[in-house]
């Protein structure tokens, strides 16, 4: 028995004009999201670490900056705490650039000690993560924004005050 495949009982069966995946319909948000929390707990668990801990008071012995370990870990902490609660999305934009170039100095005082290459990860994957955390959260701030930047004119405030 043959089929008949004419145009006609083609018709009867619907095609999906467009066909959703979790791709299209996910909130690309989301992930920023979820590494922005990530990176905050592992930023903030490290500089309490800095803080408190003595065998990271020893290993920044070793890396030749034991004076700077306390100014270190105020600024992972303060960093991380800026990427939970950033109070716009420049201000998170701006915690994950401060810690991006806290991870590019771990990373050149990992070579300058001519640490294993596996020793650099850490540092590297947190570089990566925290830079690209920064451009996406400012590029999505400047979409907001309609793409152009704000910038605040000097006639804009009358006495101190915004018009």
């Amino acid at each position: 028995m043959a089929c008949d495949f004419t145009a006609s009982s083609a018709a009867v069966l619907p095609v999906p004009a467009r066909i959703a995946t979790p791709a299209r319909t996910a909130n690309p948000m989301k992930l920023t999201l979820v590494v922005r929390v990530l990176s905050a707990l592992v930023f903030v668990g490290f500089g309490l670490a800095s803080l408190v801990l003595p065998a990271v008071a020893v290993e920044f012995e070793r890396y030749g900056l034991p004076r700077r370990r306390v100014l270190i870990g105020v600024l992972e902490v303060a960093g991380g705490l800026g990427l939970l609660l950033g109070p716009t999305p420049r201000w998170v934009a701006a915690a994950a650039a401060g810690l991006g170039a806290l991870m590019l100095g771990a990373l050149v005082v990992r070579v300058r000690l001519e640490d294993p290459w596996y020793a650099l990860l850490p540092a590297l994957g947190l570089l990566i993560v925290n830079a690209w955390l920064a451009a996406r959260v400012w590029l999505h701030a400047a979409r907001a924004d309609g793409g152009q930047p704000q910038e605040v004119q000097a006639s804009d405030h009358v006495n101190g005050e915004s018009r």
